[in-house]
């Protein structure tokens, strides 16, 4: 009987027991190719994963209505009213894109509307004249006030006399906004 050292691995085709140096040879040759597919893995991950990527522009899912008007409240606008279906103007092809929201300003507390315009990404481009004609409609419903606009890719939203904060609130949630849709 073999002492159970020495039984660590017949030759092939042999009754004798392979000697330790031989082993040693053997089983370290293994740990060596599995340290070098280990570097290579390690080396390649970056790679891949930077391949899964792409530098071109984003790919925009929007979420629902309550979505959206969540990710705008979220960035700090108090949302008082809700109506969807509401255009500033009267061009019927926006009435299905649209709601009205009544909002507070967070710069001076006072009540606005916010119009708001969503399109689906493949149109985006073409919804620019449309929205152009509509807010102009508005703007000249509104003496003296300043109308200012956000575009954010899927969204169009324009409101009359807005602090600076409203407006980033209301870009930053169109953002947010623009991507908690499932893609497909």
């Amino acid at each position: 009987m073999l002492r159970p050292s020495a039984r660590i691995l017949r030759a092939a085709g042999g009754d004798q027991p392979i000697g330790r140096a031989t082993a040693r040879h053997r089983f370290g040759y293994a740990r060596w190719v599995s340290r070098i597919v280990s570097v290579a893995l390690v080396l390649a991950a970056p790679a891949l994963l930077a391949s899964c990527y792409s530098f071109a522009e984003p790919s925009f899912h929007p979420g629902d209505a309550r979505q959206t008007v969540n990710a705008i409240a979220r960035h700090g606008v108090t949302i008082t009213s809700i109506v969807p279906g509401s255009s500033a103007c009267e061009d019927p092809s926006l009435k299905a894109n649209a709601m009205q929201l009544v909002v507070v300003d967070p710069g001076d507390g006072v009540t606005r509307d916010v119009w708001l315009y969503t399109f689906r990404e493949k149109g985006w481009p073409t919804t620019e004249a449309p929205v152009d004609d509509c807010q102009a409609a508005f703007a000249a419903g509104q003496p003296g006030a300043t109308v200012t606009r956000v575009d954010v890719p899927v969204y169009r939203a324009f409101g009359a006399d807005w602090t600076d904060e409203l407006a980033d609130d209301v870009r930053a949630g169109l953002e947010d906004a623009s991507v908690l849709g499932r893609p497909g």
